[in-house]
C-alpha cells in the first residue's frame, strides 16, 4: 500500500491545478472531505507528455470548517485548484469549477491518495 502524498501547490502546479479534471465524487466524513476525480493529468490529454489516465483523490483531513460547495459543482470539470498554506497544519483548499462554482475547505493537510486505494 502507497503513502498518501501532502499536496502542495507545486504538486497542483505540476498538474496544471487539475484543470479538465472531473470529480465522481464528494464525501464527508469524520472531519475530513475526500474529493475523489478521473485524472490528475487530465489537462494534458492528447499531448506527448499526458502520463496516462491517474484517478485518485484529494483528501481534506481536519476541517477546520464546514466545506463550502454548491452540491452542482460535482458535475462539472475543474477549472483550476490552489492550495493556501497559512500557517503549519493550517491551509486552505479552493477549487474553482468552469461553472463558476467554488468548493472551499479550510483544513489542516491536504493528501493525494491514488484510486487503487482512494475508497
Amino acid at each position: 500500500m502507497k503513502e498518501d502524498l501532502d499536496i502542495t501547490e507545486e504538486w497542483l502546479a505540476d498538474r496544471s491545478d487539475l484543470n479538465d479534471a472531473k470529480i465522481l465524487e464528494i464525501r464527508h466524513v469524520d472531519g475530513s472531505l475526500t474529493i475523489q476525480i478521473d485524472d490528475e493529468w487530465s489537462s494534458f490529454e492528447g499531448e506527448a507528455s499526458y502520463r496516462g489516465p491517474s484517478a485518485g483523490a484529494l483528501i481534506a483531513r481536519g476541517l477546520k470548517a464546514s466545506p463550502e460547495y454548491d452540491s452542482f459543482a460535482i458535475k462539472e470539470m475543474i477549472f483550476e485548484a490552489h492550495l493556501e498554506s497559512l500557517a503549519p497544519q493550517d491551509c486552505k483548499l479552493k477549487i474553482i469549477f468552469y461553472g463558476q462554482y467554488v468548493l472551499s475547505v479550510h483544513c489542516e493537510a491536504v493528501v493525494w491518495r491514488p484510486s487503487s486505494e482512494a475508497r
